[in-house]
């Protein structure tokens, strides 16, 4: 397979190592639990990622799959890395490359942490008196919070099944938590860097990794602290940024030309960036979104701000989620619109 090191910052097309302009089409593949990964063994009515999978991938010409590499699933201790659980990983990106399928290394996270309902840190990011009172979680969503065990966590589990869990990114603790991450508390930023800096030891000679995703959907930060942070845009620059550059400077410690893909919060319109991670936009892809809401026209729409975003920041973009689901007459439909305006533009879809 021909790596992948290099965007053109005229057309905004990512190219591989002999110069060819690629298209990406594929899929997510993220285990949100414990153990943190699909299991190989391909079942009936199971999620699962093994040889029948990446199989089924190639038969439908599909040629990417972003893999979440869960931080939860590879640093259970502070400071201690699980290597049988990144091995297992390494094993499925080797898998898929066996298959002429590239990988997109991504540090998955959809509300932050056990503690609030959600998966992607560690269990010993958040501390349990960070938010005290009745502020706790899940507050605003419930006026009262949520009874937790010794370390904090919501016991019972099934008190998460009362809220919706994309109305949390709302809450004052899930906020607080995000803040804490970005400026750094107890070096939690450096945790984060230290964390890309070791996938991409793992990952640095691996032929079909076409790059490391930063971290899926950040939120924008302690917005109670700072509202402006709500403000579409100014948290790219004022609270995303540095934790960007953080990572992407311990990743360049061990590889040099791996591209290196980075999102914006979920509700931008334009991108608030001042920059790309390390400024250099040829070895870097903006990694984006479409859902509606927070989106509030076409995908179509979202393509055109994403190109502006490509022009100013000279670099690729890649659409890397996407809203639309199998199922009725309706999301097929939508499917065919979303596929039809990404190949009409240009942008690859994962």
């Amino acid at each position: 397979m021909a790596r992948i090191k290099h965007v053109n910052q005229e057309t905004h097309q990512i190219l591989d190592e002999y110069g060819r302009t690629r298209f990406f089409h594929g899929t997510n593949v993220v285990m949100k639990e414990a153990p943190w990964y699909r299991p190989f063994e391909w079942t009936p009515g199971v999620s699962s990622f093994g040889e029948r999978d990446v199989q089924n991938m190639q038969d439908l010409g599909l040629n990417i799959v972003r893999l979440g590499h869960s931080w939860a699933g590879a640093e259970p201790i502070r400071g201690e890395y699980n290597q049988t659980f990144l091995d297992i990983m390494k094993k499925q990106t080797k898998l898929a490359e066996e298959h002429g399928i590239y990988v997109l290394v991504d540090v998955h996270q959809d509300v932050l942490a056990k503690q609030l309902c959600g998966h992607g840190v560690p269990d010993w990011f958040v501390k349990k008196d960070w938010v005290t009172g009745f502020r706790r979680f899940p507050f605003p969503q419930k006026l009262k919070p949520f009874t937790t065990d010794r370390d904090g966590f919501p016991s019972p589990q099934s008190q998460c099944n009362t809220i919706d869990w994309s109305l949390s990114y709302l809450s004052v603790a899930v906020g607080n938590a995000f803040g804490r991450l970005y400026n750094n508390f107890d070096g939690l930023g450096d945790a984060f860097a230290a964390y890309w800096k070791k996938l991409a030891s793992e990952y640095v000679d691996t032929t079909n990794v076409v790059g490391y995703n930063l971290l899926n959907e950040p939120w924008a930060g302690d917005t109670y602290a700072d509202p402006t942070l709500l403000v579409p845009g100014v948290a790219d620059r004022k609270a995303l940024e540095g934790l960007w550059n953080r990572a992407s400077k311990k990743i360049r410690m061990v590889d040099n030309d791996t591209l290196i893909w980075f999102e914006g919060t979920t509700f931008d319109v334009l991108s608030g960036f001042n920059n790309v991670p390390l400024g250099d936009g040829s070895k870097t892809v903006h990694s984006f979104h479409y859902y509606n809401p927070p989106q509030l026209g076409p995908l179509k729409d979202t393509l055109y701000n994403r190109h502006k975003d490509n022009v100013r920041l000279k670099t690729a973009g890649v659409l890397t989620e996407l809203t639309f689901w199998m199922g009725d007459d309706k999301q097929m439909t939508g499917l065919v619109e979303a596929m039809s305006a990404t190949d009409a533009n240009m942008v690859s879809w994962i």
